[in-house]
């Protein structure tokens, strides 16, 4: 999921809290606008998707928010095929 935010520390804090799911938080800036803007990434299960949108939509209903289909993900927090 990547999520383009005014808000994004506030965002971040309640995902890590409420979802338990680690973001990563990349500098971005928009094209047409040239203003700077944090971009937020986060790998989460499909059965934590409704509830990481509600959460999005209470804390920035303006936010601009991109659910990804993902194949595999290997690393800390995920477990690897055996």
């Amino acid at each position: 999921m990547t999520i383009i935010s005014t808000n994004p520390d506030k965002l971040a804090k309640a995902i890590d809290e409420q979802i338990g799911r680690g973001l990563t938080i990349l500098n971005g800036h928009g094209y047409y606008t040239r203003e700077e803007k944090d971009v937020l990434y986060v790998v989460i299960s499909k059965t934590q998707v409704s509830k990481a949108k509600r959460l999005i939509k209470q804390i920035d209903k303006d936010a601009f928010l991109v659910i990804h289909d993902v194949r595999d993900v290997y690393g800390n927090g995920f477990l690897a095929d055996e």
